[in-house]
């Protein structure tokens, strides 16, 4: 589990380069766009759902993402019209054109879990 300090420097960092006009990468699982047609949204709406969190919505992470793939994931919940949510975030990074590294806003997971997160900065 991730301090305060650490969780509010991540879901800063992931909304300053989502608010900066990198495009939101949204990972198209079942379960993802199953939730999209639920609620009605589409990926500019989830982004404005995502530019909402804060370190209180923050339940677990850093975790290291799954297979093979660098860098680690970040777990968050909240409520969207009666319903627990659970998103997994993560800030992507690839080779700029200028050779440098370009980071990127990933959305893993953004649906409706059967419980409540544990929110321990609630």
């Amino acid at each position: 589990m991730a301090s305060r300090e650490q969780a509010e420097a991540f879901i800063t960092e992931f909304q300053s380069i989502l608010d900066a006009g990198t495009e939101l990468v949204f990972v198209p699982r079942t379960e993802n766009m199953s939730a999209m047609q639920y609620f009605g949204f589409n990926v500019k709406t989830i982004k404005q759902e995502l530019l909402q969190l804060t370190v209180e919505h923050y339940s677990d992470g850093p975790l290291p993402d799954q297979g093979d793939r660098p860098g680690h994931v970040w777990i968050f919940g909240y409520e969207l019209y009666d319903n627990d949510m659970y998103v997994k975030l993560k800030i992507g990074q690839k080779p700029s054109s200028s050779g440098g590294v370009e980071k990127n806003p990933i959305c893993l997971s953004w649906h409706t879990t059967d419980r409540p997160l544990p929110r321990p900065f609630r």
